[in-house]
């Protein structure tokens, strides 16, 4: 059995597109979705810092407590298993590539041009 595969009418809209897949099977879907999904450029949580205790917001002035019946390492890792989309558009360079931290150690890169800072 020989896959087919064709673009469907009206797409490529922008960075989107439709395929029409006959003739495979799910073993054959299976691994042109991870090949797809390999060549996504994506961005994942690298470090994650933790505040224990009561913590002010001082742009809103709210306080929070922090306390935690799971293991800072486990929510570490589980954050870090999310990928987070990233679109070329938006400029966000490796910090390899990063002109400003490609010579700094590793510990200290990160710049508004390599990294982005979610606070939850």
């Amino acid at each position: 059995m020989k896959m087919k595969a064709s673009v469907v009418d009206g797409y490529p809209q922008g960075n989107k597109m439709k395929i029409l897949i006959e003739d495979a099977d799910a073993s054959q879907i299976n691994a042109l979705r991870r090949a797809i999904i390999a060549d996504v450029p994506k961005m994942a949580i690298d470090k994650v810092m933790f505040t224990l205790g009561v913590n002010q917001d001082n742009n809103r002035g709210e306080i929070f407590e922090s306390v935690n019946a799971l293991p800072d390492e486990v929510i570490a890792h589980r954050l870090a298993m999310i990928p987070i989309p990233t679109c070329p558009e938006n400029s966000i360079v490796a910090p390899d590539d990063c002109p400003n931290c490609m010579d700094m150690a590793e510990e200290d890169r990160g710049c508004p041009m390599c990294q982005v800072l979610y606070t939850l």
